[in-house]
């Protein structure tokens, strides 16, 4: 049985295919050129039907949350459209449909962890354009899983995105200090932990929208900290407030949430971020050491 991944080189796309195997899926990478050939979502689907196909699962965005706020048309190309293509794909192909969504999406109304239920009010352009793919996906999917999740991190040492490495490397290349946003708060989430709950939700044929990320919540200060701490350099973390960044894109002060849905079926899956960030790493520090 094969399942077809899009965004492989990203932080969950890259989990996500190294642990195929472990569940039971041939793993198809699908590039945005591979996607951009196929001019149809009907050529795309017959290209993919010789590969026994039950699921496709789209990881592949615009996350750069200062870039939306400037380019919308493209964050919607990116975000949007895409994903659009993709789920009439997965409609034609009658297969599941995986959209992994953010957190980021429930807004900035309250300032404890939002469940699956609340409402959703996007602030900034990029969880706009996840909110409208989310609805794109539930109109034209009848098998689908919406994954709503953040603070990812995870993957190679060398990744562009691996926060937990640049952190590292600019502690390495600091005075004695880095500084840290103490106002922000979310879940800090291991992607392999992550991709283990998709894999499971998969194969127990759950289908609608879920919170998924690792339990417990930290400011962006506290999980910087944690990850210093445990690297072992003697680096200090300053707590700074999230306004001095002066960012474009109004994004929200909490970003945290539980997984309601997943603790209320039995299938949680997703340990403390601390237990996780202590084992990822541990299994990255030849990295730096």
């Amino acid at each position: 049985m094969s399942i077809v991944i899009t965004g492989v080189t990203g932080l969950l796309g890259s989990s996500l295919l190294n642990h195929a195997a472990d569940f039971g899926y041939d793993a198809i990478q699908l590039t945005r050129d591979d996607i951009a050939n196929m001019k149809s979502p009907n050529d795309l689907a017959i290209h993919l039907t010789s590969y026994n196909v039950k699921v496709l699962i789209h990881c592949a965005a615009n996350t750069n949350v200062e870039f939306c706020e400037d380019n919308k048309v493209q964050c919607y190309k990116d975000n949007v459209a895409l994903t659009e293509k993709l789920a009439l794909v997965c409609k034609i192909m009658q297969i599941k449909f995986v959209f992994i969504s953010s957190t980021g999406v429930y807004g900035k109304y309250q300032d404890t962890p939002y469940i699956d239920y609340d409402d959703v009010n996007p602030t900034t352009i990029h969880h706009k354009s996840k909110v409208i793919a989310e609805n794109v996906v539930s109109k034209l999917v009848s098998d689908y899983l919406i994954i709503r999740t953040g603070w990812l991190f995870g993957g190679s040492w060398d990744m562009s995105k691996n926060f937990v490495a640049n952190r590292i490397k600019e502690a390495y290349c600091s005075e004695g200090y880095i500084k840290s946003d103490a106002s922000q708060v979310g879940n800090p989430t291991f992607v392999d932990d992550l991709s283990s709950n998709i894999f499971n939700l998969i194969e127990k044929k759950y289908s609608g929208m879920f919170n998924c990320v690792n339990t417990g919540r930290a400011s962006r200060f506290d999980y910087v900290t944690e990850i210093i701490k445990l690297s072992g350099l003697n680096v200090s973390v300053l707590p700074i407030d999230g306004a001095s960044f002066n960012r474009k894109a109004k994004v929200s002060h909490n970003e945290s949430a539980i997984n309601l849905k997943l603790d209320y079926f039995g299938i949680n899956m997703m340990p403390c971020w601390k237990k996780s960030l202590a084992q990822y790493i541990e299994s990255i520090r030849s990295e730096y050491e």
